[in-house]
């Protein structure tokens, strides 16, 4: 796809975003994630000296600890996408986000558990568990999820397991910090 229709594109993409929609930016074996606010501005974490960027240094971040090289910034739709695609992606609106609270991990599954003690399988793991699961499948109202996103402007806190991009952004819209790209 030349530059050109990549630029259409995602101008069609600014033309169609709402207030609280989440913005995914597709950069090869990795997405990149933010907010829609208004006035074509994105709230998302990025690297405390600019963008992010896949590499060596996001291996540093694979542990529990939360690094300072990310930051909340508020900036023009089009200086976070770059010569990348963009995609409005509120998938998660239909698939209901469950946290597991025993063990602290996330996860989002397709149907509803029952809130009761059930076998599941994760990844080819089994487990059996007898604890409650938290299941839910709303989105708080638009300008609810803005003033999330405006009000972490400024914070500082990056991990690629924990806290990257994607954990902020459904944080702001779903209250929960699900990451599909680093689901283990």
């Amino acid at each position: 796809m030349s530059s050109l229709e990549v630029q259409r594109h995602n101008q069609t993409v600014l033309d169609r975003l709402k207030p609280g929609d989440l913005v995914e930016f597709k950069r090869g074996l990795y997405s990149h994630w933010g907010v829609a606010i208004k006035n074509n501005y994105i709230v998302h974490r990025t690297r405390v000296d600019g963008p992010m960027r896949s590499g060596p240094q996001h291996a540093l971040s694979v542990t529990e600890k939360v690094y300072d090289k990310g930051k909340i910034r508020k900036q023009n739709f089009w200086d976070v996408v770059g010569d990348s695609k963009a995609y409005k992606n509120n998938a998660l609106d239909k698939i209901f986000i469950c946290s597991i609270l025993k063990s602290k991990t996330m996860v989002y599954i397709k149907t509803l558990l029952p809130f009761s003690s059930c076998p599941f399988t994760l990844n080819n793991y089994v487990f059996s568990i007898t604890i409650l699961l938290f299941c839910f499948n709303r989105h708080f109202d638009s300008a609810e999820i803005v003033v999330r996103a405006v009000s972490q402007v400024g914070d500082v806190g990056y991990n690629l397991l924990s806290k990257n991009c994607e954990h902020f952004a459904t944080d702001c819209r779903y209250g929960i910090e699900v990451s599909g790209q680093v689901c283990i």
